[in-house]
Order: structure tokens, then sequence, then C-alpha cells
């Protein structure tokens, strides 16, 4: 079984030529949100999976038609767990990020810097929540 983490790619609106993807690499590379996530909620994610196989086994033994994609509900439970993880800010929770080429939170999060804000500031935020354009496009792919 392969669980693929990745986003959507999507061009930011205020960027010429950047992209979800392009920013999901930049985040992956300078704080590996991803990896933590994945380090963090591992038994959330094989609980997910666990959950949607058994589902899909009791339906076909109820005699439900197998479906095309038994692992959907576990890909919808693990987007919809990583995007509390970045609300909830729970990488600055992780030990050993400090070793990672920048501290979080992110400077930019304590100062309130979003691209939603006309005057580009607000108060302060969840790190690697700026525009909501990579936590709105994360997408897990469950391949058995």
């Amino acid at each position: 079984m392969i669980i693929s983490l990745g986003v959507i790619d999507l061009p930011y609106d205020d960027e010429k030529g950047v992209t979800t993807g392009d920013v999901a690499e930049i985040l992956e590379s300078e704080y590996g949100v991803m990896a933590s996530f994945v380090d963090l909620h591992e038994a959330d994610i094989l609980d997910a999976v666990e959950n949607a196989l058994v589902g899909h086994m009791e339906n076909m033994m109820l005699g439900a038609p197998p479906t095309d994609s038994p692992l959907a509900g576990a890909a919808s439970t693990i987007e919809k767990e990583f995007r509390n993880y970045l609300d909830a800010e729970e990488m600055s929770q992780v030990a050993g990020i400090a070793g990672h080429s920048a501290g979080v939170p992110t400077k930019a999060a304590l100062k309130g810097v979003s691209k939603r804000f006309k005057r580009k500031r607000g108060a302060r935020r969840p790190s690697f929540i700026d525009s909501g354009m990579y936590q709105a496009s994360f997408h897990v792919e469950v391949k058995s």
C-alpha cells in the first residue's frame, strides 16, 4: 500500500509562476511539514486506513457492491487531520524541529503577515497558513 501526501498544483493569484506545488516543496525542504505530520500522526493514519478497509469489507458482507476506491474515506480523514495539524500548530511542538533551517513558529506567523489582508498584516496566525492555499490544496492518495 502506498500513501502519497502532496498538494493539488494550483497557481497563486498574486505570485507570477509560483504554484502550491512550489510552496509545498519549499516548506518541505525548509521545515519538513508533511514529514513531521506523518511522524506525529502515524497511528492516526494507520487507523484511518484500517477503518476504511474494515468498513469496506463490512459493506460487502452486507451485500453492497465493491467500490472503485475503498480507501477514499481514509484519504479524506488524513487530509482533515493534516489541516487540523496546521490549524493547531502541532509542528511547533515537535522535538528536533530546531534542526531545520528556519524556526517554528515562523517569524511571518508571529508578525501576522498574511496575503489575506489588504495591509498584509493582522493578528498572529498559525505557521504555514498565509493565504490558505497550501492548506486547502493538500491532497492524499491511498493506493493498494
